[in-house]
């Protein structure tokens, strides 16, 4: 678990494209600012950042879009990897997480002993996303599911049974690497609840993260002998938490004092000048600079830059214009109408989102990057026909668009059949 699901985001460009206004809630990603704000990579805070269009919000701040109802950039809450994702009771519309209508107001209403009615909505009863929706009071984040502890033996619990546990630290999804690496330690259960653990160093024992490769570490670590070190092998002055907590300052990792953070693009030595979740990226022509790290589960990277593999296996996002620059700001689109769209791969199209069709074709096709016609019920299938160049709303256009058990008509001779579902006699 090399990030343990935290580090899915890669961080937005330094330079925000909206103004600073707002709230002044502390941040990372924008998923911890309330709707309607974005996190400022370079303040550290929620911002409210005005838009028109998805691509606005999404070439600057990750895993964000415009918010058409309030004009507004806010963080993604569902609909693609790497986002948290529903809570029961809620549906994914549009990036944002809302409420879906109740099936059940108490358990009886739900297939006993089976299931349970949680957040309105009939589940298995050892399902859980936090430790209120659990008997036992205790909830596996990872895995979903209630367990309860008998006899020290951890086990799931399938019959709901009210098991007095002592909770004692449990380990929250929000927790970072950076909130225990380094922190003084006596046992495991001191860093981050388990998540990472106690080791001896030669000025005492810190936490740490086990490791097998560079890439397992954060910036300003390597992997030494299975866990994740710092320079020096010391942990010492603002390498403990908190830190350096003003925003604009990160630790140097060989004198233990706070130093102004180095912005992407700007020269460096070590991947600690550059700040947690950035690297120093040592360029063919000798020229060292800070980059954002390359997400490792979908490669993803912010504009006019791409994932490349350093020499010790870490990923990291490699400006691919000269000089040095990231994000919209870089200005390197030469797209033009009819496929006015700058990829991040440097091809053009038509649209990336929806926002970015017009009112007679209102979809983006995702594979395409074409907008076409929005097809609805009873006809839910959008089907270009590729000799004609002709749009239709149907039934089906393969047999993937039907029911379980039956086939789509592919032939023009039968009509009865053609791109309507039917079974096989």
């Amino acid at each position: 678990m090399r990030y343990f699901g935290l580090a899915l985001v890669v961080l937005g460009v330094i330079s925000c494209s909206g103004g600073s206004g707002g709230g002044k809630t502390p941040c990372t990603f924008s998923i911890e600012c309330k709707r309607g704000q974005v996190c400022d990579p370079a303040a550290k805070v929620c911002a409210d950042v005005p838009c028109n269009i998805d691509k606005e919000c999404a070439a600057t701040f990750a895993n964000t879009f415009c918010w058409a109802n309030q004009g507004l950039c806010t963080a993604m809450e569902c609909g693609i990897m790497g986002v948290p994702g529903c809570a029961v009771g809620e549906e994914c519309d549009g990036f944002l997480c809302l409420p879906i209508a109740s099936v059940c107001v108490s358990n009886s209403q739900c297939a006993q002993p089976a299931e349970k009615c949680l957040n309105g909505q009939c589940v298995p009863v050892a399902f859980c996303q936090a430790n209120e929706h659990c008997t036992s009071g205790l909830c596996d984040i990872e895995t979903k599911n209630c367990i309860q502890v008998q006899d020290d033996v951890v086990v799931p619990d399938l019959e709901g049974e009210d098991i007095p546990v002592d909770l004692g630290c449990v380990p929250d999804e929000t927790t970072q690497l950076d909130d225990f690496l380094c922190a003084e330690c006596s046992s495991d259960a001191d860093c981050g609840c388990g998540m990472g653990q106690c080791i001896e160093l030669s000025n005492g024992q810190f936490c740490s993260l086990p490791c097998s490769d560079s890439p397992d570490c954060p910036s300003g670590y390597s992997c030494v002998g299975d866990f994740c070190k710092p320079m020096g092998v010391q942990c010492k002055g603002c390498m403990k938490p908190p830190g350096c907590t003003d925003g604009i300052e990160v630790c140097d990792f060989k004198t233990g004092d706070c130093m102004p953070s180095n912005p992407w693009c700007a020269s460096c030595a070590f991947d600690y000048e550059c700040g947690f979740g950035n690297r120093c990226w040592l360029a063919s022509d000798g020229s060292a600079f800070c980059a954002p790290e390359c997400d490792p589960d979908n490669f993803s990277c912010p504009l006019a830059s791409g994932c490349e593999i350093r020499m010790d296996n870490v990923m990291i996002c490699v400006s691919n214009v000269a000089p040095c620059c990231y994000g919209k700001l870089c200005d390197t689109c030469t797209c033009e109408t009819p496929t006015p769209i700058c990829l991040e791969d440097g091809g053009c199209a038509q649209c990336v989102t929806s926002a970015d069709c017009p009112p007679g074709k209102p979809i983006c096709d995702s594979d395409s990057h074409l907008c076409v016609i929005q097809c609805i019920d009873p006809n839910p299938v959008y089907w270009m026909d590729p000799e004609s160049g002709k749009e239709y709303c149907l039934e089906c256009a393969t047999s993937k668009d039907c029911p379980e058990g039956m086939y789509c008509g592919t032939f023009k001779n039968k009509p009865e059949t053609y791109h309507k579902c039917y079974f096989e006699e």
